[in-house]
């Protein structure tokens, strides 16, 4: 479709509903978490090559970790680093620019 001025956050939604049940299983996988990441951290950015090259297990489990922080209320930068302290995926997540 024609892009306006509406930047990342149009573009993901275009990539959530539309093209993601098209797409190859590991690539799917990929554009979620970043979908999940862009979104937790308000940083529609993230979804960059850096962030891509770097989605291994780790990288959900910080996610994941990170997300269930952030339901308790605490800020989505901070649930991420208490995730890392806690031991999950720092180094992917580090390298992923989450941290």
């Amino acid at each position: 479709g024609a892009g306006g001025g509406g930047g990342g956050a149009c573009n993901y939604c275009h990539t959530e509903f539309g093209a993601l049940a098209g797409l190859e299983p590991k690539m799917r996988d990929n554009l979620e978490l970043t979908i999940r990441a862009a979104r937790l951290t308000g940083r529609p950015s993230l979804e960059t090559d850096a962030l891509k090259d770097y989605i291994f297990t780790e990288t959900r489990a910080c996610l994941e970790a990170a997300e269930s922080l952030a339901v308790i209320n605490l800020p989505a930068e901070k649930a991420i680093r208490e995730a890392v302290l806690q031991g999950v995926g720092r180094l992917t997540c580090r390298a992923a620019g989450l941290v």
